[in-house]
């Protein structure tokens, strides 16, 4: 039976994307090479390792959006498009610009991806609020075509 050779953190070093310093990285080699452990247990600690790596990176996925959000927002908190008291009105315009074209789904898309926190979104947004809710006719309303009335319709009414 051939000798077999502990396995170290440094055995991982020419994989992409391992980190030598990552400690789930140094118990994954601790469990591989502890002889105390029987085939069924190894194979117990090895998938309570990979359920805790996964809530690690998830939790870190989710810090990186929540911080993401928070820098897009201050984004267009500090643009200069927005500033003296006009982000409110804006954000009024967009909402309703939302409500008139848009539907449920719509505004659960910006919820979900974010993406109606990112400032160029904002600014577009702003832009084509401020065109659409304007005093005036409604820009999607299409009225029928005036047909021009005839002798009869003049003189007996329609």
């Amino acid at each position: 039976m051939p000798e077999v050779v502990p396995l170290s953190v440094d055995d991982f070093k020419e994989l992409e994307g391992f980190d030598a310093a990552d400690p789930a990285l140094k118990t994954y080699v601790d469990l591989l090479n502890d002889k105390e452990l029987s085939p069924k247990d190894r194979g117990v600690k090895l998938i309570e390792l990979q359920k805790q790596v996964m809530q690690s990176l998830s939790e870190k996925s989710t810090q990186a959006f929540v911080e993401l959000q928070g820098k897009w927002q201050d984004e267009v908190r500090n643009d200069p498009e927005f500033s003296g008291g006009k982000l409110e009105p804006a954000l009024g315009g967009i909402a309703k610009l939302l409500t008139r074209f848009g539907d449920e789904k719509t505004k659960e898309a910006f919820d979900y991806t974010g993406a109606g926190n990112h400032p160029a979104i904002v600014r577009f947004l702003h832009k084509v609020s401020s065109v659409l809710n304007e005093p005036g006719p409604d820009p999607t309303r299409v009225d029928p075509p005036v047909l021009p009335k005839t002798r009869a319709q003049k003189m007996f009414g329609e």
